[in-house]
């Protein structure tokens, strides 16, 4: 998170590509991890567009660290 507030303060329209697995706390084993991500990513998307999701994800970060 510490990287996205660093790309968002020199620019804050850059689209950005975050991937879940990097969400999770490195404690989690490599495949643990991976595991998780795998099985958010098919939830989203069996439910939820890709230009939906990656806009409100968007949204969510920016209203999270652009205070």
């Amino acid at each position: 998170m510490k990287l996205y507030r660093q790309i968002r303060e020199r620019n804050p329209n850059a689209k950005l590509v975050m991937h879940m697995h990097n969400a999770f706390e490195p404690e989690l084993p490599d495949k643990e991890r991976h595991q998780i991500a795998e099985k958010a990513k098919y939830l989203v998307f069996s439910k939820y567009s890709w230009e939906n999701v990656a806009q409100r994800f968007e949204e969510q970060m920016k209203s999270w660290f652009d205070k």
